[in-house]
């Protein structure tokens, strides 16, 4: 064998795959609301995307096609800031507010999911329940005629947990086992 005339046969060698690395992006929250000043352009809307203070779940459906919670915000030094949207929007400071989002886009394609996280951004699988302390994000606050006038925040897709609610979950009913009598 001739060493100046030998080729390198590559045509029946396996290709080898090299995997691609994803890049891995910083998680963060929008900033709190007492450093965003909200667009007050429309009598109607409230434009800031903002982190509300912390807040207990009253009551929530994530399932269907609207995603919704209702939350009661504890007392914080954002009151001012809230008051203010409250105020603009000609509303009195309600108890809870409701905030939701559609589980869909405008074209139908189904939007990512929402992603719970622990006070230190690590990702969690707890499933929301009433009485959960959280810090949610909104995009905008709405103000619309329903049996008066009420509004709504356009749900952030990150949450924060704050702390879990310690009340357990109805127990499923017992079986009933029968001795046939």
């Amino acid at each position: 064998m001739n060493i100046t005339r030998f080729e390198r046969h590559v045509a029946s060698r396996k290709p080898v795959p090299v995997l691609m690395e994803t890049k891995t992006l910083q998680i963060q929250m929008p900033p709190s609301c007492d450093q965003v000043a909200p667009i007050l352009k429309h009598p109607d809307k409230c434009k800031c995307t903002v982190t509300l203070p912390a807040a207990t779940i009253v009551d929530l459906n994530l399932t269907g096609r609207r995603q919704w919670l209702r939350i009661q915000m504890h007392p914080s030094d954002s009151d001012g800031w809230v008051d203010c949207l409250f105020e603009h929007l000609k509303i009195p400071r309600p108890k809870t507010v409701m905030v939701s989002r559609y589980r869909t886009d405008f074209q139908g394609k189904v939007r990512v999911p929402l992603r719970l996280f622990e006070p230190d951004m690590t990702p969690t699988n707890h499933r929301l329940r009433q009485g959960d302390v959280v810090q949610c994000a909104i995009s905008e606050l709405r103000a619309y005629e329903r049996e008066g006038r009420q509004c709504c925040g356009e749900l952030y897709r990150d949450m924060i947990l704050v702390k879990k609610s310690k009340k357990r979950s109805r127990p499923k009913a017992p079986l009933y086992f029968s001795d046939g009598e």
